[in-house]
Parts: C-alpha cells; structure tokens; sequence
C-alpha cells in the first residue's frame, strides 16, 4: 500500500507519533500527581509508573518533577540516609486540588472517546 499521507508534512504515523506525545505529556503529569500521595524518590517513581504501565523515562520525568514542583503541585526535600542523597517528591494540598479538579473532567472525555469509538470507525 506505500506510505499514506495527512498533508505534504505528515505520514499517518509522523501524525499518530506527534498525537501520542502530547497525549503523553500530559496524562503522565497527572499520574505523577496522583502517585506522589506519599512519598517517593524519582527512580522509585518511574519503578511504579513503569508497573501500573506508563513506563517513563528518567529524562522525561526529571524535568516534569522540576515544573510540578514550581507549579506548586508538589514539594520535595533531599533524605541522606543509604548510599546517597536522594530526592523524595510528595503532592501538595494544591496538588490534591488539582487532581480533585481534573477527576471530571478525564471521565467525561473518557466516556466521550468510548461513546465515539463504540459506533465504529467513520464511513468514507
């Protein structure tokens, strides 16, 4: 069949990689919230993700750890005990807020998607 094109920028798979991405992006941010109700150092945490079966990479999270924690979503503290210093990362009463915020409105976009995706796909 060769390769489909969307556009004159895209195959279908360029625009199906891009949309995961950003899908990524942000249901990640959410899941590290919603982990961090106790405690947890970073690799600890990309264990957990990678478990429940959002495996992320430690250049991916780091960084998003730094921005929800400017965002105030979530606090940390340095623990020295063991072989060395680690990072320990836990939500924020407003991370709790935030979670509490979003809960909705991911089931309604949940129930949405399934109510679209049980009709079949479109006709062309």
């Amino acid at each position: 069949m060769g390769v489909v094109h969307i556009s004159s920028a895209y195959t279908v798979s360029e625009a199906m990689a891009k949309t995961r991405e950003e899908l990524k992006r942000g249901i990640y941010q959410i899941a590290v919230v919603a982990l961090l109700d106790k405690e947890m150092y970073g690799y600890q945490l990309v264990r957990v993700m990678e478990e429940k079966g959002l495996p992320v990479e430690e250049g991916t999270l780091y960084p998003m750890l730094r921005r929800l924690e400017d965002q105030g979503l979530l606090t940390s503290h340095w623990v020295l005990d063991g072989s060395r210093p680690r990072k320990h990362y836990q939500r924020t009463a407003l991370g709790q807020v935030y979670l509490e915020g979003l809960q909705p409105f991911w089931q309604d976009l949940k129930r949405a998607l399934d109510a679209i995706w049980s009709s079949g796909p479109p006709s062309i």
